[in-house]
């Protein structure tokens, strides 16, 4: 038998103007997912909040990967610090200092299980996060940070992340012929006997590559500029990939968040956008004698 891939790839041009970023007429919710590479149901669970993400554009997603077993977890999308942060919420939310295994909070006050996402959600949405602003020129990030009644203090911390990483191929038992009406059923995502849709490579959804306080907010209006090669030349990637996010937090960044923005990269926006995905099709064929 000799193997052969076929790959398929299927473009769709679109006539695009970025808008400026503003910020969202609801208040925004925060989900911070602490997954492992190493968890049988991780991907189960991305999978499940990005449903939740792409049908509700006020969330913005922390998807900030824990070190926990270096044979097993480790590669640049896994860190300590992701690690210490869900150790840190834990021990603020739950009582008598105890840290529970917990991979998703809300808002920094919820807590929440893969069943429980969406009702944390609709919790969350009482606590009336404030939009921060973010804005970009040329390499540097102006963030404004608005006045907050009856709050004194609290740390602002940024987060880079990378667009979604998501490789999928289609599968087909030896011998089998796809028409073009069976190519097109697996285009729109149907099922087409004797295909096996399946990733070739981990996904991960929007994660974080570095973390960083970038200041200390005391109860009045603030604006703060700060430059994206820092974060990037942290994360070791291209800083026109990193999307920013910058939460504040009270008291400190393990305390509730206040308020919350998000800037995304032109590849995160396009990344976002309606597409045809490309085949990958590994088949076989009989060698002819």
């Amino acid at each position: 038998m000799l193997r052969k891939k076929l790959r398929h790839a299927l473009l769709i041009s679109f006539a695009l103007t970025i808008a400026p970023h503003t910020v969202n007429a609801r208040p925004p919710v925060v989900i911070e997912l602490f997954g492992r590479n190493s968890c049988i149901t991780d991907s189960d669970i991305q999978e499940d909040i990005k449903n939740i993400i792409d049908n509700q554009e006020d969330i913005i997603l922390i998807n900030c990967r824990q070190m926990i077993d270096p044979t097993k977890d480790s590669n640049i999308y896994t860190h300590d610090f992701c690690k210490k942060r869900a150790q840190g919420y834990s021990r603020n939310i739950f009582s008598n200092n105890v840290v529970r295994i917990v991979n998703i909070f809300v808002n920094g006050r919820w807590s929440a299980n893969r069943k429980d996402i969406s009702p944390a959600i609709n919790m969350a949405r009482q606590d009336n996060i404030i939009p921060i602003k973010i804005e970009k020129t040329n390499d540097v990030l102006n963030i404004s940070i608005p006045e907050i009644q009856n709050k004194k203090s609290g740390e602002i911390v940024i987060f880079g992340y990378m667009p979604t990483l998501d490789k999928k191929e289609f599968i087909v038992d030896p011998d089998v012929n796809l028409s073009k009406d069976d190519h097109v059923k697996i285009i729109g995502n149907q099922s087409v006997p004797f295909v096996t849709k399946t990733r070739s490579e981990q996904f991960l959804l929007k994660p974080v590559l570095s973390m960083e306080t970038i200041g200390y907010w005391h109860g009045n209006e603030m604006h703060l500029s700060f430059p994206t090669e820092s974060l990037a030349r942290m994360a070791g990637s291209n800083r026109n990939d990193v999307s920013y996010i910058v939460t504040l937090h009270d008291s400190d960044r393990f305390g509730p968040i206040l308020a919350a923005g998000e800037f995304k990269s032109q590849a995160e926006l396009n990344n976002d956008l309606p597409k045809s995905e490309a085949l990958d099709i590994e088949f076989y064929t009989p060698i002819m004698r």
